[in-house]
């Protein structure tokens, strides 16, 4: 199936053509609240062209990217400047992500204009490089730009010195199905980035002007110091857009360290907190968050593990092999470095599995044959577009697994098709469809109206 795609329009999306037969939904065939995913969808990278007029837009997939960060005390002014290595996944201007607005831009050594431009459903805005290149030919990209350092998540002066972190949130942001809860704000608030499912490695230049107070970095990456006031960081190729997290400050954190002997390696780990009480509680209960997880899904696969602990309960965020987020929430978010960080939603509208795994857990796996009535649920009848995980993936996502594991009791339950699902499918990007093929190859189970109704929001055929 295809999706018509029209200028200064939204597109028309009906049910998943990449379903099997199996998992194809009855009943929806001619209703305008479906929607087809376009060709190629949840293979690489294909399925995310467009065109305008006679122009043909096409993702830039990212290959490396060396980002410069320059925090200017005095003048409070924040600079970026990034070299990205790219190929278009097709031919046509390539596009890619990036908030602030460009001062300069180089493509291959030339000067070039960057312009703004709406996807195709009107949910996120692309940064084009409006030259046409030829698929997957090698290209660089050299740009200059600034960084808001009031308002702007994670940004923040003093007199002394900076605290910068990469405060990013992807559960129920204004750019959700629902629009409530905190703002969705991700990578590209701070640097070029692109969709969740593009991995690509990105390596790190912080510097300091100006500052008179000690600093502190705090990363998921393995970080030195270079210099009085420099800092690099060098990250994992298999991390994608939400992957990556570094805090720079001068804030005065209490910090702790452990090691956690896992089943295939040592891990360090850290966990910093303002009020040394949480930062040792951290500490003291993250091995046996540890243990638990590696039991039920196997071996935790980041090179480390960090932990900023917050003294309240508002919007948490997990990073792959770190987290920001409060003592009662630490549970939930070091999970996500299996599920969410680990096997990587390859959009907002696959996020869902990695929320309802991990709010399913936090229940502690509990079986319910029948939830009793409940209206359908829409966890993934969603825009490609859609950065954002939609708010009722916790509660709706989970009664899903509690329903598939009551029906599989007499086969162990779904825990153990969970811990093959992460070993098939730890460092990739996976969408709803290619997960909901998964569980059925692996349970038996035919899943055809279920899906429908509770993932995606369907009334049951009448």
């Amino acid at each position: 199936m295809t999706v018509a795609l029209r200028s200064n329009t939204r597109s028309v999306f009906a049910l998943p053509a990449l379903l099997p037969a199996a998992l194809t939904l009855a009943g929806c065939t001619a209703s305008t609240s479906e929607f087809v995913l376009p060709p190629g969808y949840g293979d690489g990278l294909a399925g995310r062209a467009f065109k305008i007029g006679t122009t043909n837009h096409t993702l830039a997939d990212l290959q490396t990217e060396e980002l410069r960060l320059t925090f200017d005390v005095a003048a409070r002014t924040t600079l970026g400047h990034a070299e990205v290595h790219f190929r278009p996944v097709e031919t046509g201007e390539p596009f890619f992500l990036l908030t602030p607005t460009a001062r300069t831009a180089r493509l291959d050594g030339r000067p070039v204009t960057l312009a703004k431009l709406r996807d195709p459903d009107d949910v996120i805005t692309l940064t084009t490089i409006g030259v046409e290149l030829t698929a997957d030919s090698d290209h660089v990209l050299e740009i200059d730009y600034p960084l808001a350092t009031t308002g702007a998540p994670g940004s923040g002066y003093s007199t002394t010195g900076v605290d910068f972190e990469t405060a990013m949130v992807d559960l129920a942001g204004a750019t959700s199905a629902t629009g409530d809860g905190a703002p969705a704000n991700f990578l590209e608030a701070y640097a070029p980035a692109s969709i969740e499912a593009d991995q690509f490695q990105l390596a790190v230049e912080l510097e300091l002007v100006g500052a008179t107070a000690p600093h502190r970095l705090f990363s998921n990456g393995d970080q030195r110091a270079v210099g009085p006031r420099r800092w690099t960081i060098e990250f994992p190729a298999y991390f994608s857009t939400s992957s990556f997290y570094f805090r720079l400050t001068e804030w005065p954190f209490v910090v702790r360290e452990a090691t956690y002997h896992g089943l295939a390696r040592d891990i360090p780990i850290t966990a910093y907190a303002l009020d040394g009480a949480a930062a040792d509680q951290a500490i003291g209960y993250l091995p046996g968050y540890f243990a638990d997880l590696e039991a039920s899904f196997g071996a935790y696969d980041h090179p480390s593990f960090v932990a900023a602990i917050t003294d309240d309960l508002g919007p948490s965020m997990e990073y792959a092999g770190a987290t920001r987020t409060s003592i009662a929430n630490l549970s939930h978010e070091l999970c996500h470095s299996w599920f969410g960080r680990g096997v990587l939603p390859a959009d907002g509208r696959s996020g869902w599995i990695a929320e309802a795994i991990a709010f399913w857990r936090d229940r502690k796996y509990q079986a319910t044959p029948d939830h009793g009535p409940r209206a359908p649920a829409n966890l993934a009848r969603l825009s490609i577009w859609q950065p954002a995980t939609v708010a009722n993936a916790d509660f709706d996502g989970s009664a899903v697994l509690s329903e598939l594991d009551a029906r599989l009791a007499d086969r162990g339950g779904l825990r153990p098709i969970l811990r093959t699902f992460y070993a098939q499918w730890n460092e990739r990007p996976i969408t709803t469809e290619q997960f909901l093929r998964f569980v059925e190859t692996q349970s038996g189970l035919s899943l055809d109206s279920y899906v429908q109704e509770y993932v995606y929001g369907e009334p049951p055929a009448r």
